[in-house]
């Protein structure tokens, strides 16, 4: 038997899946991206002061709050 991340199996034998361990997990994660964002953020205020080309940085940005969005989403349905 292959348990995926937060399952466990019980006392009577059975596979449960540990909810509390995965919105912490989700929540740590969902921190991170955040901050990762405010990063990306500081650095293109910081290449449009020097006038160099933030395509990258924006596109990085842009899939920062997609996956917070994504996240967001996971935990409202656990």
């Amino acid at each position: 038997v292959k348990l995926n991340q937060f399952e466990f199996i019980n006392e009577n034998g059975k596979i449960e899946k540990n909810i509390e361990a995965e919105k912490q997990y989700n929540n740590d994660t969902l921190l991170k991206l955040k901050r990762e964002k405010i990063q990306l953020k500081k650095d293109i205020a910081d290449f449009e002061e020097f006038e160099e080309d933030t395509a990258y940085l924006k596109e990085q940005l842009k899939e920062k709050e997609t996956e917070i969005k994504e996240l967001e989403e996971q935990l409202k349905k656990l």
